[in-house]
């Protein structure tokens, strides 16, 4: 009887000892994901904030870049308007392979071909090399600014990628922080189970 009782009382202490590691354990565990689950929250939330932040100003950058091209173009098409209206004031300056008419509005766009057919102005010869050394830079300053334009959408659609990309990890770490609230109720039903047995263990020695 004494060895029976000693044997249930040794079974107790290690249901008792095996339910406090595992009580313990759990709670660590808990605490681990608890903290895992706020550390990477926080981190994918700056990162996307982050990420947005450089959207917004690659959309700012390209919008800017995108009216400066435009008041660019209205410059020119100013300019060329003031030029054929000076023209046109010359009636003996009619050499031209098409009759010049008054120019449009500047909001309406020209087809290039009439622009290509338009004559040279009278200009003196260092002022027509200055005036085709500027058209040059003017075209590689052009050309400059639609390659960044260009450089600024790829980046605009980069970032807009990356945030998809980190959207799909945040769902994946939800996920993952899910199956881990999953482990810790189980492994609390398994501490639960043990209680129960550490209970009719307890009611087997008073029995």
């Amino acid at each position: 009887m004494v060895e029976a009782s000693d044997a249930a009382g040794k079974s107790v202490r290690e249901l008792e000892s095996r339910l406090s590691a595992a009580v313990s354990e759990a709670s660590h565990e808990r605490a681990m994901a608890e903290k895992l689950i706020s550390t990477t929250r926080g981190a994918l939330t700056a990162m996307v904030e982050e990420n947005q932040k450089q959207v917004e100003q690659l959309r700012a950058d390209h919008d800017q870049a995108r009216a400066t091209m435009q008041a660019e173009l209205v410059a020119h098409r100013e300019m060329r308007n003031a030029r054929i209206n000076e023209r046109l004031s010359h009636p003996e300056l009619c050499d031209s392979a098409s009759p010049q008419v008054p120019p449009p509005n500047t909001d309406v766009p020209v087809a290039p071909e009439v622009v290509r057919s338009e004559p040279f102005y009278c200009v003196t010869l260092d002022e027509l090399n200055k005036t085709g050394t500027l058209n040059e830079q003017l075209t590689r300053a052009l050309a400059q600014r639609e390659a960044d334009i260009e450089k600024l959408t790829e980046e605009l659609a980069q970032r807009e990628a990356d945030n998809e990309k980190l959207a799909e990890e945040l769902v994946q770490r939800e996920a993952d922080n899910e199956k881990l609230a999953e482990d810790l109720a189980q492994r609390e039903a398994d501490n639960e189970k043990l209680a129960e047995e550490l209970c009719r263990g307890r009611l087997t020695m008073r029995s």
